[in-house]
């Protein structure tokens, strides 16, 4: 069979850039990489990188302790009113269906009394 070639004639194309690979060392020997120079590119950048002022520090505004301490306080008070709201209302819907099964157990009871 031909380098390269293969039983299904669909795949064929795919094998036609089929890279032929060096032998493995059989020796036994290791092949170590090496770290390679820096090119005169990367050497120009980290020459421009490196800054004699290395004090940069990103300006994050200061935050005063009190301001952040009232705005969880708000939040958490405006949380704590939205989930009275949600109670209340349901409290208020239980008594509505409460007080309409009271009205009709009323209605109930005039019809059998007359």
């Amino acid at each position: 069979m031909m380098k390269g070639a293969s039983i299904d004639p669909d795949v064929s194309d795919y094998n036609d850039h089929f890279v032929d690979l060096p032998p493995a060392n059989s020796s036994g020997n290791t092949i170590k990489n090496e770290p390679a120079a820096p090119s005169s590119n990367e050497q120009e950048f980290s020459s421009k990188s490196t800054c004699s002022n290395d004090s940069f520090e990103p300006s994050v505004p200061e935050l005063d302790v009190s301001e952040v301490f009232d705005a969880e306080l708000r939040r958490q008070r405006l949380e704590t009113l939205k989930s009275e709201k949600r109670m209340f209302d349901k409290w208020t819907e239980m008594a509505a269906a409460h007080i309409k099964t009271y009205e009709e157990m009323v209605s109930i009871q005039r019809e059998t009394l007359q």
